[in-house]
């Protein structure tokens, strides 16, 4: 017997609370374990729960999701964080470029409705990718150029072993080519490797900190 895709739902609206915990209980392959406004002190039950899955708004008793979840990782380690869909009212490109830079699985706005909340929360428990190399490439330069060194980063990606060093070495040629072809045809699982041995959840987060220190254009 398969086991059951465990999903904690944190919400400040209990009625919408209660509305997406009817449709994730719908779904026999997902069991709510956990659900509350989010508060700050839930930090620490969701840190020490059996959870696969956390459902998180972006309006928090505590306040944003996506702070709730930088606070989580801070807590627990990067890696170690449960992996993360957060939800909207509606599409903000600027919420999703920064959810998916704190290593958010997913973004989904209500308007997307059930069915991509489903898809969402089973690809997050897969480790499946939201959006492509080409969608990413988009979003990023969409929005004001900004630089942040992450000297953390940049000094383990200076350590790296050679076969990922390659892999690294194709993404930046992609990423600067700026093809569009190439960008929708790049294979973000190829840099499972890369984000194992950096300090990112996603292959997306690492894409958005590469660039935002400045290594994959080169400028």
């Amino acid at each position: 017997m398969k086991q059951l895709v465990r999903v904690a739902l944190l919400d400040s609206d209990s009625d919408v609370r209660f509305g997406r915990k009817m449709i994730i209980s719908s779904n026999p392959k997902f069991e709510i374990v956990f659900e509350s406004d989010g508060l700050s002190e839930d930090l620490v039950a969701v840190a020490d729960g059996l959870i696969d899955v956390l459902v998180i708004n972006q309006r928090l008793a505590s306040g944003a999701g996506v702070s709730f979840y930088q606070s989580l990782r801070s807590l627990v380690g990067i890696k170690q964080a449960t992996a993360c869909v957060l939800t909207s009212a509606f599409d903000q490109p600027t919420l999703l470029l920064a959810a998916l830079e704190e290593g958010v699985s997913q973004v989904v706005s209500l308007e997307q409705g059930p069915e991509a909340l489903m898809n969402a929360i089973a690809a997050a428990k897969t480790g499946d990718q939201a959006l492509s190399l080409g969608e990413l490439y988009s979003l990023v330069l969409a929005e004001t150029p900004s630089r942040e060194l992450n000297q953390d980063l940049l000094r383990l990606v200076g350590d790296l072993p050679q076969k990922l060093e390659s892999n690294l070495r194709r993404l930046q040629s992609v990423w600067k080519k700026g093809d569009a072809a190439e960008l929708e045809n790049f294979e973000l699982k190829s840099l499972t490797g890369l984000v194992d041995k950096l300090p990112v959840k996603t292959a997306s987060e690492l894409v958005i900190r590469l660039q935002r220190s400045g290594l994959l254009d080169g400028e």
